[in-house]
């Protein structure tokens, strides 16, 4: 393994000879890189963590899982589906979801939940994320224009549009 800097530094005093070197090795990059107090941390994210618009209802299930693993790792599979179906539920973006699943899902366990969610949104035609349009300006850029030059053209030509009608009421 090839390391620069910092992390180079933190594995310069490490015996790599023992048996379990790989071991050491990871909780010495984690005590320097790490969160002081990671599980904390991923505690609070799972309490927040809702829907993101752009996101799909597997990706969202997914996200909840690796929180909640990293939050409670040694909880029992009964406390995890329990917690994993309430925030899953709470976290929706669709409302009319969210009643749906508390409607038809409410003696199901997280998995079942979140297929029963999956249907619905397959059959309401919101199973798909939503794409983003981004523009991409491929005009060539000569090396002498600043960036901000273009810019500043596009402004002066908005405002001349704009004051065009206020000069023709001052000629007249």
């Amino acid at each position: 393994m090839t390391l620069e800097g910092p992390a180079s530094e933190v594995l310069r005093d490490l015996d790599t000879s023992q048996p379990q070197a790989n071991n050491l090795v990871w909780e010495a990059l984690a005590r320097r890189f790490g969160s002081l107090d990671g599980a904390r941390e991923a505690m609070r994210r799972f309490d927040s963590r809702r829907q993101e618009e752009n996101e799909t209802i597997p990706d969202f299930e997914q996200a909840l899982r690796t929180l909640h693993h990293e939050a409670w790792p040694a909880a029992t599979p009964e406390q995890r589906d329990a917690a994993l179906k309430l925030r899953f539920e709470d976290g929706l973006i669709s409302t009319e979801m969210i009643q749906f699943l508390r409607l038809h899902a409410r003696d199901l366990d997280f998995h079942s939940t979140v297929i029963k969610a999956r249907q619905f949104a397959d059959a309401t035609g919101k199973s798909r994320a939503k794409k983003r349009v981004n523009f991409i300006d491929t005009r060539p850029k000569s090396p002498t224009q600043p960036e901000w030059e273009p810019l500043l053209q596009c402004y002066k030509d908005m405002m001349a549009e704009a004051l065009q009608p206020l000069q023709r009421a001052l000629r007249s």
